[in-house]
């Protein structure tokens, strides 16, 4: 049996055991965070990433602003050489060289726009279309008395590579998912930030 003095000490003992482990839980629980404060963390990291995901394919995705750009410089000197081709055929330009000169100002104006990676092959067939329309001219400034089923046959090359340039113009636009439309006189409408664009 315990004295009374032991009794005491024992009873002491046990309640500094208890409140020992009452404050040993009460500590390792505060070192771990509350589930509402962890809930916030992983929000925020995951925030976090989803802006730099999106900040890295934003980057990595061109502009499609730039494609309309590079699409309007080359539409204006197309339609140039195609207008210069058109007046000499219908017998408004006599100077067959001044003609032809002006064409491959047209065509150096051309070939030295830096088109988007994705419109490159576009560029390389209309500059064919270009390179067509000036062999037409050396013939006419060669040829004074034109033979019509050899200029016929000039022309009919100049169509098939007009349509050849016009088809990868529509599979570039396919390839970037830009909407686009064929209209009946054979030009494409495209539409680029809600801008319409006809090429």
């Amino acid at each position: 049996m315990l004295t009374p003095a032991q009794q005491k000490m024992k009873q002491e003992l046990e309640e500094l055991q208890a409140a020992g482990r009452f404050y040993h839980a009460e500590e390792t629980g505060s070192l771990t965070p509350h589930p509402s404060s962890m809930k916030k963390w992983v929000i925020l990291a995951a925030g976090f990433l989803l802006i730099l995901l999106m900040a890295v394919l934003y980057s990595f995705h061109p502009n499609q602003s730039d494609l309309a750009a590079y699409l309007t410089k080359e539409q204006l000197l197309y339609r140039q050489s195609e207008q210069l081709l058109n007046q000499t055929l219908s017998g408004q330009t006599v100077n067959y060289r001044e003609a032809k000169a002006e064409q491959i100002h047209v065509w150096k104006k051309l070939s030295a726009l830096d088109p988007p990676s994705r419109l490159q092959a576009h560029k390389l067939d209309l500059l064919h279309v270009m390179e067509q329309q000036q062999e037409i001219l050396t013939y006419l400034e060669f040829f004074k008395v034109t033979n019509t089923a050899a200029l016929n046959h000039k022309i009919i090359e100049l169509q098939v590579k007009q349509e050849l340039a016009m088809e990868s113009l529509r599979s570039a636009l396919e390839r970037e998912k830009i909407k686009y439309e064929r209209l009946e006189d054979g030009t494409v409408q495209f539409w680029v930030n809600e801008k319409v664009y006809t090429y």
